[in-house]
């Protein structure tokens, strides 16, 4: 009699931990699912902002509106394009 109430005391503690395994599992599943969502989100509008980048530049990529001949060490000029305010001057322009 001891010993079956051991194995059963065994079998619910298994039966639970299966339980929240499942649980856990169901869990990352979730987190995961919204981990791929944000990523492929972000890369959706980071593909469209390069496209919309690149489509002002110039043939030699460059743009008008920037001074590709500044050889400044401080303030360098040219780092300008890559300011989201530019970016959105360059889209306002089209």
């Amino acid at each position: 009699m001891k010993v079956a109430r051991i194995w059963l005391g065994w079998f619910v503690v298994i039966v639970q931990l299966v339980q929240v395994e499942a649980t856990v599992l169901e869990d990352l599943e979730v987190v995961a699912d919204r981990l791929e969502t944000e990523i492929l989100e972000s890369r959706s509008v980071a593909s469209e902002r390069l496209r919309e980048h690149v489509e002002t530049q110039n043939d030699d990529g460059s743009w008008d509106d920037i001074d590709h001949d500044d050889r400044s060490r401080m303030h360098w000029i040219p780092r300008a394009h890559l300011s989201p305010s530019r970016v959105e001057h360059r889209r306002q322009k089209r």
